[in-house]
């Protein structure tokens, strides 16, 4: 059997591979080879090295490391270059068993052997099928069994390059399967050696993972990359599962482009029990969607209790949206943290008012401004529509949805106030106050009424050449009960047609069945009036003599007929 030693001979000497045509007054240190294989020296002083025709001094003009040489002085293109390695020589001899001791290979020693193959190694180690061969040039193989296990190459390392089912582990110092490669699944282990997936990592106490960390301006990422061809397809899935069931998942999805493919969505599922199921999701427009049954919640702090309505969310009812706060709270809506309006527990509300259940009982539902400035309300309409304030007492009839009124115009600049659900009065842009009806004649300032039963009252003080103008339409009037009363005067066959105006003398009596008292009397003296038939109904009473008194007028349709 062969064995590799060392031969009681010396001074076989190897020539080296001219290096010479890298010389270029600028480059110092050059690689040593021997046909064409690199080669390592131990010493300068195993060499003989002559540049240009002169021979370096080891050491001084020239160092080696490994096999490399560098030169003190670089060589100029010109000059030539040789070299010897001086060293003992290794051979193969065939030496009886058990006769070769300890010995020592020749420094910078090289030995060829044959490259061998997986069956057959050059370098056999407990049989020919097991040891090392070279695959290639610059490639190192290891085998056992007839199998490769290792291949070492210049720039790779790779384990059962015949792709066979050979594991692959690495223990560590307190876990024996720190690093575990299923040849035969395909999948790799940390911690364990059955990984259930591609990569599995198996902990045994709390806050082992993974961990990405740098201590430098830089920032980890995780990818999940694919090419779904649908809509709403996942990405990428993060998987939570609780004893072996799934409870939770994250799933980063496709959007709806699926010519660009450039949007997506962030969905969040969850399990009340069985399998999970989506229960919240981020679209490609930024919008949150919670989605789950009929009572879907977001709870806000930790007063009350969770789950319950005693507790701050806002929640989805259906087609519902509801805003719930804890027992005995307040909503609170800010601007800028500022309180700008408030709903508390009793479920008044204060607009610019943050203490509405403050005012009277009967009127504080809806509390608008504080005692700071001014404040008010404003209903806009279309500039041909009317804006409305009802009052109500049911939500079945109009009669009661609309038992009161008050309704302003646009189409005509007119306030209406309605009593029993029907209009009772009206204001028009005139300045009219119109009583029973919706439209009048009267000048401007002027109240008038419709009916043969309303009553317009009015009273004032006239001083002396003072005036009083009572406007009444062409309808018949008379003054009465103790005031100015005029019964069935025709203005116009009874009275003089060429005198428009006539006199009544107050004088405390009762009434004839012609004139009556225009004014109280004021002590003993008696007063005059003029009352005078202007135009367009208007009756004018003037105090044509004495001081001021105090005037009352009532009208009943019938009476004075104005003509």
């Amino acid at each position: 059997m062969p064995y590799i030693g060392k031969q009681l001979v010396r001074g076989q000497n190897r020539k080296l591979d001219d290096i010479s045509s890298g010389f270029n007054g600028s480059q110092t240190t050059f690689t040593l080879q021997i046909a064409s294989q690199n080669v390592s020296v131990g010493s300068a002083l195993q060499l003989w090295i002559s540049v240009g025709g002169v021979i370096q001094n080891p050491l001084t003009d020239f160092t080696i490391a490994g096999n490399q040489i560098t030169f003190t002085t670089a060589p100029a293109a010109s000059l030539d270059f040789f070299g010897v390695i001086q060293g003992d020589v290794t051979d193969t001899n065939t030496p009886g068993d058990a006769t070769v001791t300890t010995s020592k290979l020749a420094t910078g020693l090289t030995v060829n052997l044959a490259d061998g193959s997986a069956a057959t190694s050059s370098l056999q180690l407990g049989g020919t099928d097991s040891g090392l061969f070279s695959s290639a040039a610059d490639k190192v193989n290891v085998t056992t069994g007839g199998v490769e296990r290792l291949e070492i190459g210049s720039s790779e390392v790779v384990f059962n390059d015949g792709s066979n089912d050979v594991d692959f582990r690495v223990e560590s110092n307190g876990n024996s399967q720190m690093l575990f490669v299923d040849a035969g699944n395909d999948r790799v282990g940390i911690g364990t050696a059955s990984p259930a997936n591609n990569l599995d990592l198996a902990i045994d106490s709390n806050n082992e993972g993974i961990r990405l960390s740098s201590s430098t301006n830089v920032f980890g990422k995780i990818d999940f990359h694919s090419n779904r061809s649908g809509a709403d397809a996942a990405l990428g899935i993060i998987d939570f599962n609780w004893n072996g069931t799934q409870v939770a998942r994250i799933i980063g999805g496709a959007g709806t482009d699926t010519t660009n493919k450039d949007d997506g969505a962030l969905q969040f599922h969850t399990a009340a029990a069985g399998s999970a199921t989506e229960a919240m999701r981020i679209d490609s427009s930024g919008r949150l969607l919670l989605n789950g049954g009929s009572d879907v919640r977001m709870e806000l702090g930790t007063n009350g209790t969770t789950g319950t309505n005693d507790r701050n969310h806002i929640r989805a009812d259906g087609d519902i949206l509801k805003y719930n706060c804890c027992d005995n709270g307040q909503h609170i809506f800010e601007e800028n943290g500022t309180e700008r309006m408030r709903i508390d527990s009793s479920g008044n509300v204060g607009i610019g008012n943050s203490t509405p259940s403050s005012y009277n009982a009967v009127a504080d539902d809806l509390v608008v401004g504080n005692q700071s400035g001014a404040h008010g309300i404003t209903i806009a309409a279309e500039n041909n529509n009317t804006g409305y304030l009802h009052w109500a007492d049911g939500t079945g009839s109009t009669a009661e949805t609309r038992a009161g009124r008050i309704a302003y115009s646009h189409a005509d600049n007119s306030f209406r106030f309605d009593t029993a659900a029907s209009e009772r009065m009206r204001l028009d842009s005139s300045g009219r106050l119109l009583v029973g009806t919706s439209s009048g004649t009267s000048s401007p300032n002027a109240i008038q009424t419709g009916g043969g039963g309303t009553m317009i009252s009015s009273s004032g003080s006239i001083s002396n050449n003072g005036t009083l103008d009572l406007t009444v339409g062409t309808s018949n009037i008379c003054f009465w009960s103790g005031f100015l009363f005029v019964n069935n005067i025709d203005a116009a066959n009874g009275l003089n047609r060429t005198q428009s105006t006539f006199s009544v003398f107050a004088d405390n009596q009762n009434a004839s069945s012609q004139f009556t008292q225009i004014a109280s009397r004021n002590g003993s003296s008696s007063r005059s009036f003029t009352v005078t038939y202007v135009d367009n109904g208007i009756i004018r009473i003037t105090n044509t003599s004495g001081s001021t008194c105090n005037v009352s007028a009532g009208f009943f349709g019938g009476g004075i007929n104005m003509g």
